[in-house]
């Protein structure tokens, strides 16, 4: 028998151990192990750059990319699969196809892949694979999943407050990139319209003005702000008729896919002005006035004559004014009677004859006195008889002129003071004043020494009383009122670009207008 020694008997039984082990795993039907992963999941990798490593080594590339909004990117995959008879991929859950295969080391090959995506809006990718191993494998491999991260960098474009202009009317819009993404080079539509503001309980109204146009093409980065153009509203009156009105913009950008609208609405309050009426601008407006009034209801033979009175005032070109009429005064005066027999009895009679007040582009014919608008009429009265006095006899009233003198009026001045006030956004005034200054009257004819004796102070409170009545109602009527009241604002509105007024306010010697 052969003998060995130690060492020798150990190197024998090392050989048989790796010897029957590998006769074990030749053998048929023995069990593998199969395996599956996903190597890479990631955006394209450009030419010349270093990209993950595969057959065990821990990825290298990056878990997202970042992309501007509407670009696209290319999502590249390997999946490594080992003792894999079959391999399915679902991409964010849709199946696809699993790219061409090649085959690596014993039992192992890869499939390499590639999707073009192009999001809206930052969005995870998933790749999720699975398979069936070969048979006689040990177990089949979980299913396994990787993401990728496509980040987009998206435009906002915002609409800034517009800017008014309105000494010209005009508005300017602007806007600015809000978002991370710059805004690529290309157009936008920009359409606007101007209404009435909505208030507390009523919506906004229809817009009286409009428009759209383009600008561009832009290339906008991130954060940058930027001018969209300007628009003119024409119709100045419509606009200054509201207090706020409401500006809309929507932006329409073309691009090439849909970033979407941007709308927005500004309310806008109108700037308020004063114009202040002094002593110059009643000044002036009493160079370029007129006024002309008559006051008589007397003809020849004691005859009351209707709606003969008149006056006319005109502002600037601008007429106010209306006819009227002054009833005749009559007293009963007796005749004759007891102890002479049956009492008589007939009329005596007092009519106005032709007092005149007429002047053209007089220096003071407006003034403004403790907050109210003056205006002041002169009467010279160079005729004699402005006040016709007589008998009417018998029932067909006949007329004797020469039984009771005539009056003779002096030159005298008439003040009157209006109190200003806005009436429907006119100048206008409320409560009228008329104060006459220096009448006299004088009888000249029969009885005329007895009449200015005792009936002197009569006449005289008769006459101012007369004109101050009648010409206190003329100017209170609603007719003589909105006429004056139109040509002054006509007036004022024409002196100082004044489009709507919106409040009034006297003190002392000057009248301020707040207006649009």
């Amino acid at each position: 028998m052969t003998r060995f020694d130690r060492k020798t008997l150990v190197t024998m039984l090392a050989v048989g151990f790796v010897l029957a082990a590998a006769i074990a795993a030749a053998a048929p039907g023995a069990p593998v192990p199969p395996s599956l992963r996903i190597a890479s999941f990631r955006n394209q990798v450009a030419q010349g750059t270093m990209g993950g490593t595969v057959g065990g080594g821990a990825p290298t590339a990056p878990t997202h990319s970042t992309i501007e909004f509407g670009e696209s990117e290319v999502l590249t995959w390997i999946v490594e699969a080992c003792h894999m008879q079959s391999v399915t991929l679902a991409f964010d859950g849709v199946n696809v196809a699993t790219g061409p295969r090649r085959n690596e080391r014993d039992g192992c090959y890869l499939h390499t892949g590639e999707r073009t995506v192009q999001p809206e809006r930052t969005t995870s990718f998933r790749l999720r694979a699975a398979g069936t191993p070969v048979a006689g494998a040990v177990a089949a491999p979980m299913p396994t999943e990787r993401s990728f991260e496509v980040r987009v960098r998206k435009p906002v474009l915002d609409i800034l407050e517009p800017v008014f202009n309105q000494g010209t009317m005009t508005v300017a819009l602007a806007a600015q990139n809000k978002g991370d993404g710059k805004f690529l080079r290309n157009r936008i539509n920009v359409a606007w319209s101007v209404a009435r503001a909505p208030g507390h309980h009523s919506p906004a109204g229809v817009p009286f003005a409009n428009g759209t146009f383009d600008v561009g093409p832009l290339e906008v980065a991130a954060g940058q702000r930027f001018d969209l153009g300007s628009f003119t509203i024409t119709d100045r009156a419509q606009a200054f008729s509201h207090d706020v009105v409401q500006v809309a913009v929507r932006l329409s950008p073309a691009y090439p896919e849909p970033l979407g609208e941007t709308r927005e609405s500004f309310n806008h309050r109108w700037e308020t002005q004063t114009f202040t009426i002094n002593s110059g601008v009643v000044g002036l407006i009493s160079l370029g006035s007129s006024y002309n009034i008559r006051l008589n209801n007397y003809r020849n033979g004691g005859h009351h004559v209707p709606n003969d009175c008149s006056i006319a005032l005109d502002v600037l070109g601008n007429p106010a004014g209306m006819t009227f009429n002054i009833d005749r005064f009559t007293h009963e005066v007796l005749i004759a009677g007891p102890p002479l027999g049956i009492p008589v009895k007939d009329e005596a009679a007092i009519f106005v004859n032709n007092i005149n007040a007429s002047r053209r582009g007089p220096d003071d014919l407006f003034f403004i006195r403790d907050g109210k608008l003056g205006v002041h009429l002169e009467f010279d009265n160079p005729a004699n008889d402005e006040v016709k006095t007589g008998m009417l006899f018998g029932p067909r009233d006949v007329w004797k002129d020469d039984m009771i003198a005539d009056v003779d009026l002096s030159a005298f001045t008439i003040d009157v003071l209006l109190t200003p006030e806005l009436r429907s956004g006119k100048v206008s005034y409320g409560r009228v004043e008329v104060i006459a200054t220096g009448v006299d009257a004088t009888a000249v004819g029969a009885l005329d020494e007895l009449i200015n004796t005792f009936f002197g102070d009569y006449l005289r409170r008769y006459v101012r009383n007369t004109i101050v009545t009648y010409l206190t109602q003329v100017l209170q009527s609603n007719d003589v009122r909105n006429s004056v009241a139109d040509a002054l604002t006509q007036a004022v509105t024409g002196a100082g670009g004044v489009t709507r007024i919106l409040s009034l306010r006297a003190a002392g010697n000057t009248i301020t207008i707040t207006y649009l």
